[in-house]
């Protein structure tokens, strides 16, 4: 019997690389944690392991974010700009003033 996978890579070259690159992310996004091990408690059931990882990660990136108000960019670098002049050139031209500009006016 003649193995056609193994001359597939072979016979295609490049032709076959999406395809197992393919094979390959779907398998990756297929993976499921089956155990989990804490300490000398292994956890077997999903509902425990995904309580587990969700809580794990609350209180890491859940808590309160203390944080003070840091001037010191604006405390060492001067305002080259004013606030006026920062509105007027934010400000979006009107229709005639685009006209007016393109018409050489």
């Amino acid at each position: 019997m003649e193995r056609k996978c193994s001359y597939q890579s072979f016979i295609n070259g490049d032709r076959n690389i999406a395809y197992y690159h393919q094979v390959a992310k779907i398998k990756l996004t297929s993976k499921q944690i089956m155990v989990l091990q804490i300490g000398d408690i292994t956890l077997t059931k999903p509902p425990a392991i995904k309580f587990h990882v969700i809580s794990y990660f609350q209180s890491i990136f859940g808590g309160k974010n203390n944080f003070t108000l840091n001037t010191l960019v604006a405390d060492t670098n001067p305002s080259l700009v004013s606030m006026e002049e920062n509105n007027m050139m934010t400000t979006l031209p009107l229709a005639n003033e685009i006209k007016g500009v393109v018409a050489g006016v």
